[in-house]
C-alpha cells in the first residue's frame, strides 16, 4: 500500500528495491499514469552507485560502500559518479538530506529520487524509489519529489517499527555573547 499510495500521489512509477551482495533488486512496483512512463522490471537488479534506491542504501550500509570502494564502478552515461571521492560525497550528502538522487546517471532519459526504509532494528532493509523520464522530472522537481519520497519511506519504516534516527548534524554550540 506504501507503494501504491506514493505512486498515487506523484502519478509516477514507484518502487521498493531491497539490496543484494553487489547491486539493488526491484521487489514491488506501481507505474506510471502518465501515457509516456518508466516500469521498473520486477526482479532487474540496478547498479548502488548510479541510481538513487542504491545511494539511498549505500548511505546506510556501510558494508556496500566498502565493498563498491574495492573495485572500479562502471560509466553508464556522462552524469555517472565514479570517482569514490565524490561518491562518499554524494553519500554524505544523501544522508543529511534524507533522500538520494539519480539525475541522468544511470539512464540518460530518467532521474530518480529514493529514501531508505529501516526496520525495527534500524537497519535500512530497502528503499523506496520514485523514477519518470527527465523531459518531465525536471532538476528543479527533485527536492520537493525528495521530501516526498522521504516521508513515504518513513511511514513505511514506522509501519516496520522503526523508532527513528536523528539524521541531522550536531548543533552548533550557541555563543552566549550576543
Amino acid at each position: 500500500p506504501y507503494v501504491t499510495r506514493l505512486r498515487n500521489l506523484t502519478g509516477e512509477a514507484v518502487h521498493l528495491s531491497v539490496p543484494g551482495k553487489t547491486t539493488v533488486m526491484h521487489l514491488i512496483r506501481e507505474t506510471s499514469e502518465s501515457v509516456v512512463m518508466v516500469i521498473p522490471r520486477l526482479g532487474e537488479q540496478v547498479p548502488y552507485h548510479s541510481t538513487a534506491v542504491g545511494k539511498a542504501l549505500l548511505a546506510f550500509l556501510p558494508e556496500q560502500g566498502e565493498r563498491l570502494r574495492a573495485q572500479p564502478v562502471e560509466r553508464f552515461t556522462e552524469h555517472t559518479i565514479v570517482d569514490p571521492a565524490d561518491l562518499l560525497v554524494e553519500i554524505a550528502t544523501v544522508r543529511q538530506r534524507g533522500y538520494a538522487v539519480e539525475d541522468l546517471e544511470n539512464d540518460i532519459d530518467l532521474r530518480a529520487v529514493a529514501a531508505p526504509v529501516f526496520d525495527h532494528l534500524s537497519v535500512a532493509i530497502g528503499a523506496l524509489g520514485i523514477t519518470a523520464p527527465s523531459s518531465r522530472l525536471l532538476p528543479e522537481h527533485l527536492p520537493g519529489l525528495g521530501q516526498t519520497v522521504a516521508e513515504g519511506a518513513g511511514a513505511l519504516s514506522a509501519a516496520l517499527g522503526f523508532g527513528g534516527l536523528d539524521l541531522r548534524p550536531e548543533p552548533l554550540p550557541r555563543s552566549t555573547s550576543y
